[in-house]
């Protein structure tokens, strides 16, 4: 018969860092086969059933933890002596060269770069992350960020070691600036806007695979269809629209006229596909593709399930239907894709029709799109000796309202002069620190003013382009 195992070789202590792994070996001579079973504090630890054991990443708390092994054969078994673990703590990353940001001070817009530099004494693997104090954030030891409000924010850096380490630096950037409201009425045929795409879909049996873009109306009712209206405006610079991208959507109202006098509670929900105007049916919202629900009617689908509004109307006629739709542009302005709204009569016993973008008689009286917004304008500095001055682009009939400034004090302590008013864009004024109004004709315009203080003095250029 034989003897019980014999150990060879005994586990020895270790010493690691707090997030490392520790390995304990034992070897036994005697009778084979051998069997194996590790215990940490004398208590067996599940599937450690090997001549070597590899304890998970160590924590403090490990710290004079014990482990052993009992070996097996068929003539009985031995136990090793107990190694103790020993844990110290993972010394957490150090800055080396703290953050930075340049330029200190920025206008809004200007892009800004952030350096921060950082060690760790055990080689850890760092990450780096930013909060640049307007609720935007970013990652890595070098970043950029163009902060679209004046004001002065406190940008940090985090760094992390993987263990539960960190350390941070901050910096202050002043950023100088303004921003401007402005009111933006899109309808096709009007200030030069052609972004608007309209049509109805048709419920009635024999039209429901037909397309009405070309119609002069628009239609909803009775009762959820068979008659729903869809509409979309290219709303931002990135979609062919006036408003800036990145602006703050204040109001939205999209609007339709209404010839017919039926009361009815109109429904306006985003869509949820890219529909195309010349194809969309009430079948499909392209010639290729169904809509998931006939007549863009599937909640979650074809359609936001929540409503960006509910409106209950009269029996009036020839009158504007005005729909609250700022929830929505406000979705498209944070990335939402613009797939503009789809228009239902929950209540209408008869159907109402809308002028559409085609309708002739009138232009005005065509869909549209009321949207108040604020938009970053970096700060124009009034120098002491001459400048040349970009002021930007604005849309024909946009209302502007740029505010000139000057180092060191407010630009009501300057005296603006204009040199020459006809180089101003019409419907355009300057002075008083500010150039305002609503340009009325396309063109790209270079004007001069004259700056005054108690003892200073330039005569900058200034160019505006405005659009169509």
């Amino acid at each position: 018969m034989s003897g019980a195992p014999t150990i060879t070789t005994q586990p020895v202590n270790q010493t690691v860092t707090a997030g490392q792994t520790a390995t304990f070996t034992v070897a036994a001579s005697g009778a084979a086969p051998f069997s194996y079973q590790w215990q940490k504090n004398s208590i067996n630890i599940s599937g450690a059933t090997s001549a070597s054991y590899t304890a998970p990443a160590a924590t403090t708390a490990d710290s004079g933890s014990t482990f052993r092994c009992v070996v097996s054969n068929s003539g009985g078994s031995a136990t090793s002596n107990a190694a103790t673990l020993t844990v110290i703590a993972n010394p957490p990353p150090t800055i080396t060269s703290a953050a930075t940001a340049t330029p200190n001070p920025a206008s809004v817009g200007q892009s800004v770069a952030f350096t921060v530099a950082a060690g760790d004494t055990d080689s850890d693997t760092l990450t780096y992350s930013w909060s640049f104090g307007d609720g935007a954030t970013g990652s890595g030891a070098s970043v950029s960020h163009a902060y679209s409000a004046a004001g002065t924010f406190t940008a940090t850096a985090t760094v992390s070691d993987g263990h539960g380490n960190s350390v941070s630096s901050s910096v202050s950037v002043s950023v100088t600036g303004t921003t401007t409201t402005a009111t933006v009425v899109l309808q096709n045929g009007l200030n030069g806007y052609s972004g608007t795409a309209d049509t109805f879909v048709n419920g009635y049996t024999g039209h429901q695979d037909a397309n009405f873009s070309t119609s002069t109306q628009l239609r909803t009712g009775p009762v959820a269809g068979p008659f729903n209206t869809l509409v979309r405006f290219a709303i931002f610079a990135g979609e062919g629209g006036p408003v800036p991208s990145g602006a703050t959507i204040t109001s939205a109202t999209l609007s339709l006229y209404r010839p017919t006098n039926y009361p009815g509670t109109l429904t306006v929900n985003r869509l949820l596909v890219n529909w195309v105007e010349t194809q969309a049916t009430w079948n499909r919202f392209n010639s290729s593709a169904f809509w998931n629900t006939a007549g863009a009617t599937g909640a979650g689908t074809d359609i936001l399930a929540t409503p960006d509004t509910t409106l209950t109307t009269t029996n009036s006629r020839n009158t504007w239907i005005a729909m609250n739709v700022t929830t929505g542009v406000q979705a498209f302005a944070g990335g939402t894709a613009n797939n503009g709204w789809r228009i239902v009569d929950t209540a209408g016993s008869n159907f109402n029709s809308y002028n559409s973008r085609e309708y002739t008689t009138d232009a005005t009286l065509r869909p549209k799109l009321s949207i108040t917004y604020t938009s970053a304008v970096a700060a124009v500095s009034a120098l002491t000796t001459s400048d040349s001055i970009d002021l930007g682009t604005v849309k024909v009939g946009q209302r502007m309202k740029i505010k000139l400034d000057a180092p060191g004090t407010s630009g009501k302590k300057f005296r603006w002069t204009v040199v020459d008013r006809s180089k101003l864009p019409p419907g355009v004024t300057a002075g008083g620190g500010f150039v305002r109004g609503r340009p009325k004709t396309a063109g790209t315009y270079t004007f001069q003013l004259q700056i005054k203080g108690k003892s200073t003095s330039a005569t900058n250029t200034y160019t505006l382009t405005v659009t169509p």
